[in-house]
Formats: structure tokens, sequence, C-alpha cells
């Protein structure tokens, strides 16, 4: 939202297509997202979900057409700056700072929304600055507190072991 307006969508595709040695792995594809709710995107493997979310991400650039965040133009923007916006995506392998505190990955992440690009991204703060408090909010709304998966269990035991 920009100055309290609102759009419909949350993502739209103008005849975005993607190509690898010309196989196109997104064909032409035009859609709307709207906002708010849970969407899905299925389908067989290999049938170009993945590529769909890089090229909204901007992992990948589209060899053809527009990707547009509400009413902005977004395709030429690199993934960095579609964080800014807001725009994020998450892959299987979750840890990726694997030296690091559920706290301290969680607190890089909010960190990174703030365009602080400086040497000092990795010094965690431990004020009560509102990128603290964001990351506190984050880690109490998706804990593994009250998970019971055994990867869950394995990192309570990493963390009290440390």
């Amino acid at each position: 939202m920009t100055d309290g307006q609102t759009f419909a969508y949350a993502f739209k595709t103008e005849h975005l297509t993607r190509s690898f040695s010309g196989f196109k792995a997104v064909n032409d594809v035009t859609i709307e997202i709207p906002r708010g709710g849970v969407r899905a995107i299925i389908g067989p493997n290999g049938a170009g979900k993945t590529t769909f979310f890089n090229l909204l991400s901007g992992l990948l650039p589209p060899s053809t057409g527009r990707v547009f965040f509400e009413d902005r133009d977004i395709t030429g923007l690199d993934p960095f700056q579609r964080a800014r916006l807001g725009i994020a995506r998450s892959f299987q392998i979750s840890n990726i700072f694997r030296k690091l505190s559920v706290y301290e990955n969680v607190r890089l992440a909010v960190q990174s929304l703030y365009a602080t690009a400086s040497p000092r991204i990795c010094r965690m703060a431990t004020s009560g600055d509102s990128r603290s408090a964001s990351s506190w909010h984050a880690i109490r709304k998706f804990s593994c507190s009250t998970n019971r998966s055994p990867e869950c269990r394995r990192r309570r035991r990493m963390r009290r072991s440390s």
C-alpha cells in the first residue's frame, strides 16, 4: 500500500516468460495474484513453479514480460531491493547460518528490511530497539517451543547444550 491506497492484487505479471537455452520454463504468464489469504501454485515436477517464484522474487530475470508489486513495476529490481518492499522468499534449507542462534538468524532477516547495508549488519543489538522487538515477535509467532517435530526437538537440544 502506498499513501493509504489499496490494490486489488499483490502481484501481477504480464506476458512473463523465462527460457533456458530455448526451453520455456515459464511461457507467457499473465496473472493477478490477489492480496490476502493463502494462494498455491500447483503442478507436476518440471512445470515451472519454482522458476515462476524465482521470477517474482527477482532471483531470475524474465526473458520477456513484466512483474508488478501493487502498482509498481519491479521487473528490473534485484532481490535485495524487492526485500526492502517486503518481498522475500524462503528456501527449504532454512538454517542458513548454523552457528547463529535463532534470534540472530531472525534478527538478520529483520535488519535486511531496514536498508542499512553497512558493516554493522552482523552486530546484534541487545537494546530494546524496534528491530529487536520485531525479531522476538517473529520468533514467538513461529517458535519451535510448541512444535514437536524432530527438527525442533534437535534444535532445542543443541540450544541447551551451547
